[in-house]
């Protein structure tokens, strides 16, 4: 669980201009806080993610209500992330999509390769039961 219980965030692991990370046993949760990922966003949370790889063992928990517009290299960075996750070991869940960017996401059928989930919790069970 997330220090403070779940939906509840303060500073942890790292934080970067639009991501904070908290520490999960075993994991982390990180939660989106900016609005838009577009190419400069995408880079800066990937970046951001990097040295959270190795301490979370790839098990990383993906808070992304607060994004209203999910750009191509959003896009592209939700799958490197999945798949530096998976070799590491772990996986990324993704929760708190809205219905429009949810619906993009069936588009483009990256619904078949990132792991979605309904809300926290079972985000949360989706990386700790790996």
């Amino acid at each position: 669980m997330a220090r403070g219980g779940p939906g509840e965030y303060s500073p942890g692991v790292s934080e970067a201009s639009f991501i904070e990370v908290l520490s999960l046993d075993p994991g982390a949760m990180c939660k989106i806080t900016c609005t838009a990922i577009g190419q400069r966003e995408a880079g800066v949370i990937q970046d951001a993610l990097k040295p959270v790889l190795g301490s979370a063992k790839g098990r990383i928990v993906l808070d992304m209500a607060a994004v209203n517009i999910l750009g191509s290299m959003g896009l592209g960075m939700l799958v490197s992330v999945t798949r530096d996750c998976k070799a590491a070991g772990g996986q990324l869940a993704i929760f708190g999509l809205r219905r429009d960017l949810l619906e993009l996401v069936k588009i483009t059928k990256l619904d078949q390769f990132l792991s979605i989930a309904t809300d926290e919790a079972a985000a949360i069970k989706k990386v700790q039961k790996k």
